[in-house]
């Protein structure tokens, strides 16, 4: 009771990438907490290995439960990719209670309209 949940508040960009710039972070585990992202501008797929490739782009928002573990991938979208992008997200991680450190991994995406715009201008 001595700790709170929170375990890390991640703030990825405002940045504006040149094509190809953005790299992502491929396959890695995840064990014993959950993570929940906001996209508020660009686009980053996130692909559990147990179920398909989802995209989260701007308005767009993931839970997953690493649980018992996980490995995935968080990879630029074909825009950012490709193509000059503006990427902005932010990533709350959150400990998982001990019952629940050992629950099967699972995600949850929901498209949340984002009241929030940058004003910033793209390449």
């Amino acid at each position: 009771m001595d700790f709170d949940p929170f375990l890390l508040l991640d703030e990825m960009g405002p940045v504006d990438y040149a094509p190809g710039e953005a790299k992502g972070a491929p396959d890695h585990p995840h064990r014993g907490f959950e993570t929940v992202t906001y996209m508020l501008e660009g686009e980053f797929g996130h692909k559990p290995l147990a179920t398909p490739a989802r995209c989260a782009q701007a308005t767009c928002n993931e839970w997953m439960t690493a649980g018992a573990g996980v490995v995935h991938s968080e990879m630029p979208g074909r825009s950012s990719c490709v193509a000059a992008g503006a990427c902005m997200a932010c990533k709350l991680w959150v400990n998982l209670p001990q019952r629940d450190k050992m629950i099967a991994p699972h995600s949850h995406y929901q498209e949340i309209p984002v009241g929030w715009h940058s004003g910033r201008k793209k390449r």
